[in-house]
């Protein structure tokens, strides 16, 4: 994975874990404000207005689908920071290994994300592009599936942090107000628009 962290010491860990932890926020509000717009409640505002929610819902969808998949990144040739990079500070042990069979129990749709964050999103893929509807039934994704993922990085923050301080007590992390809040202004916002 890369040059092992050279300076492992408590300031760096807290500079990745900010910038992760800033990241996953930035994916758990993305999520929930596409989900909430992603109501066929909202057509008929849609379609007053198709050039710019067109512009917005594209550029939303695109943005979080090419950032969920980077929070799982390991990169040989060069160093990345995402939810692997924070593992580097950790020692090799047994909750090491919990937190890595963690994340591999999503591995499938981890490896299906990134397939299309690197065939549709990132690059305009030519095969894809001529095939796509073959392209997404083989790397399937469910709302579902992406939502548990979204929570998982909770839990996977509070590990990380857990076993880097080492102090015997456990760190968690909650983004529930992400889902309560981003879908909150979506319904305040579209309840607005549709009184006009």
């Amino acid at each position: 994975m890369g040059d092992k962290i050279k300076c492992m010491d408590n300031k760096d860990f807290e500079k990745y874990l900010n910038k992760v932890r800033n990241n996953i926020s930035n994916i758990h509000n993305q999520f929930y404000v596409l989900r909430a717009l992603r109501n066929n409640d909202y057509k008929n505002i849609y379609d007053r207005n198709n050039y710019f929610w067109g512009v917005m819902l594209y550029s939303l969808e695109n943005c979080f689908f090419l950032e969920l998949p980077r929070l799982f990144e390991r990169n040989e040739k060069q160093r990345v920071i995402s939810i692997y990079s924070l593992l580097e500070f950790l020692p090799e042990n047994k909750e090491k290994d919990g937190i890595l069979e963690k994340i591999d129990s999503y591995g499938n749709t981890i490896y299906n994300l990134k397939k299309r964050r690197d065939k549709i999103y990132a690059h305009e893929d030519e095969e894809v592009f001529l095939n796509r509807d073959d392209f997404l039934k083989k790397h399937l994704i469910k709302w579902e599936e992406v939502e548990n993922i979204i929570k998982l990085t909770e839990t996977l923050l509070g590990d990380i942090e857990t076993e880097f301080t080492n102090t015997g007590s456990s760190c968690s992390y909650t983004y529930k107000g992400f889902e309560n809040e981003s879908e909150s202004d979506v319904k305040d916002i579209m309840g607005r628009l549709g009184r006009h």
